[in-house]
């Protein structure tokens, strides 16, 4: 109910009356969707926060000037010294306006999605707003801009709460011809300005069901009780001569409801009564915000493990289905053994050959020969295979040692973050569980933000590597990001690209491992990636200049040491 139409209205009578004649310090917004007015008046200084986010249309004040010392745009510099003649509030909208000495203007619109806030000259025309301003300062002629403003209609008193209900027969009318809607769409839409919260409060205080038929709310006598206690409570809202008690409504540590007056249907919440309206206000928007807050760090952090755990579970998966080709290293060395022992009975051109087993004269291996090589050097094939394969089963055994303990790290972490139900339940696991965390690769929006623009691996370590996208992204990363000590590789021979191991960037040297790791990733990023092996070369950043005039992504290196890897990223994955 905050940027309830009544709660608005009460607002800017309050306002009015502790700042008039007050001048206009600074505007500004340091928020989406927010504009701070700093108004001081002889020593006391307010600002005055207008909200246009579309769930939190909203007029908050506080004492003092609340503007951070980064990350706030100044707006509506014309503004800045002007008199404030008047704070009104439309009698029949919410717009809510500034009116200052000179005839200017400053209206905010709290129209849900649509809103905006305008700044009009003494004749009326638009001089500037705050949300679109292309579209409205651009796109439309002088004369339709003067169009949108119209003279404020005059605040209603208690017994004109009529042209706020409508008639008793429009009343009636409206839930007779609701079709299949419920009886709150139907007082909702019969009293727009109610809101949603006190529209369910008349319904309960009159005993009926909210989701009843409107139609069958209209053939009874409930329908008239409504009317009368509809009228009555806008009239109750419409007396200024006593400052309104604002009420939150709690359940636990969440603030379910905003009201201007007590609420029967919440009372299975803890009822907060707040004696000023402004205090109620802001406790209830910033309760609101810590809310949110928690919801988005909750998602993002549980989405996150999600994703990881089941990434890292499918590569699990796909390994264990891989495993067969792996363990063939003895088959390979046992049919290399055997090609060297029946040398004498293999010809060149032959394509298999069934041998006899060394232990078991009963088994008999068929063995695929190339028919293009000779006896010993199809035996030197499958020497060279057993060899390979022992390598990718021990890479194999390593990599899913690393993935289970990744595996076992998350669930817990994952079954942590659903069980949260709190903000402080968040802070508490970001707190207990932060450097394991940005171990396993997470990151907050904000860190995200702050990377620099390359391909972002972690190799052995802990060290981060960087990749570059682009010809004019690889002359960035070498040229403004590398450190002079700095490891950099780039595939030999072949156009890719540059990467830089940055050795700053965890504690210790890096192994041989993690050197390695970071060449493949320069082959991996090649025109040589689907090779086997590729030479890369390597050298600290401090070697390697950029001539002028050379094309981007084109650099010289004073010594580089050559090593041949296999094109592949990291188990760790890509951050980015």
């Amino acid at each position: 109910m905050i940027s309830n139409y009544f709660t608005l209205m009460h607002s800017a009578r309050l306002l009015d009356g502790r700042l008039r004649t007050a001048r206009i310090l600074e505007v500004y917004t340091q928020e989406k969707r927010r504009l701070s007015i700093v108004c001081q008046r002889g020593t006391s200084i307010t600002t005055i926060i207008l909200s246009c986010v579309p769930a939190e249309n909203a007029l908050i004040v506080t004492d003092g000037n609340t503007r951070a010392r980064h990350n706030a745009a100044d707006l509506f510099p014309e503004f800045v010294g002007a008199e404030v003649s008047r704070i009104a509030c439309d009698g029949l909208d919410r717009i809510l306006s500034l009116e200052f000495a000179d005839g200017r203007e400053v209206r905010c619109e709290f129209f849900g999605v649509r809103a905006n806030i305008l700044a009009y000259a003494a004749d009326h025309s638009m001089i500037d707003c705050f949300l679109h301003k292309e579209a409205l300062l651009e796109e439309h002629p002088a004369a339709t801009l003067r169009l949108q403003w119209h003279a404020l209609t005059p605040l209603l008193h208690p017994s004109e709460a009529q042209r706020i209900t409508g008639t008793r027969d429009a009343f009636t009318q409206t839930f007779q011809h609701s079709g299949k809607a419920t009886a709150l769409a139907a007082l909702k839409a019969s009293i727009p300005k109610l809101g949603a919260e006190l529209a369910e409060e008349l319904l309960w205080r009159c005993r009926i069901d909210p989701e009843a038929s409107a139609a069958h709310v209209a053939a009874s006598e409930n329908l008239q009780r409504l009317y009368d206690s509809s009228l009555q409570s806008v009239s109750d809202l419409l007396d200024y001569t006593t400052a309104p008690e604002s009420r939150i409504y709690w359940d636990d540590a969440r603030a379910v409801c905003f009201s201007l007056s007590r609420l029967e249907s919440k009372s299975a919440y803890r009822e907060e009564l707040v004696r000023d309206l402004f205090e109620g206000v802001r406790r209830f928007v910033s309760a609101s915000k810590a809310r949110a807050s928690f919801g988005a760090q909750k998602e993002t952090l549980q989405s996150w493990l999600e994703h990881e755990l089941a990434r890292t579970e499918r590569t699990l998966e796909r390994m264990q289905q891989d495993q067969t080709r792996h363990d063939r290293a003895a088959d390979y060395e046992r049919f290399g053994m055997l090609l060297m022992a029946n040398l004498g009975r293999i010809d060149k051109g032959m394509e298999t050959i069934r041998l006899e087993d060394f232990s078991d004269p009963a088994v008999r291996h068929q063995i695929a020969l190339d028919p293009s090589l000779s006896a010993v050097q199809n035996a030197e094939r499958y020497f060279q295979k057993s060899k390979h394969a022992k390598s990718a089963a021990l890479e194999a055994r390593q990599r899913r040692s690393w993935l289970e303990t990744h595996a076992d790290a998350l669930r817990p972490l994952l079954k942590e973050c659903q069980a949260a139900q709190t903000r402080d339940a968040m802070k508490s696991l970001i707190a207990a569980h932060g450097p394991l965390l940005k171990q396993l690769g997470y990151m907050t929006d904000t860190e995200r933000e702050q990377l620099p623009p390359f391909r972002i691996f972690t190799v052995e370590g802990g060290f981060q590597v960087l990749a570059g996208k682009s010809s004019d992204n690889n002359d960035l990363l070498t040229t403004k990001y590398a450190r002079p000590n700095d490891l950099w590789f780039h595939a030999r021979g072949s156009s890719g690209s540059h990467v830089v191991l940055k050795v700053a960037s965890a504690s210790g040297e890096p192994t041989k491992k993690a050197i390695h790791q970071a060449a493949s990733i320069a082959a991996y990023y090649s025109k040589m990636k689907n090779a086997s092996a590729v030479p890369v070369a390597m050298t600290e950043k401090k070697f390697v200049h950029k001539p002028k005039g050379v094309p981007a992504g084109t650099v010289t290196l004073d010594r580089e040491k050559v090593i041949f890897v296999e094109p592949k990223l990291p188990d760790t994955g890509q951050l980015i």
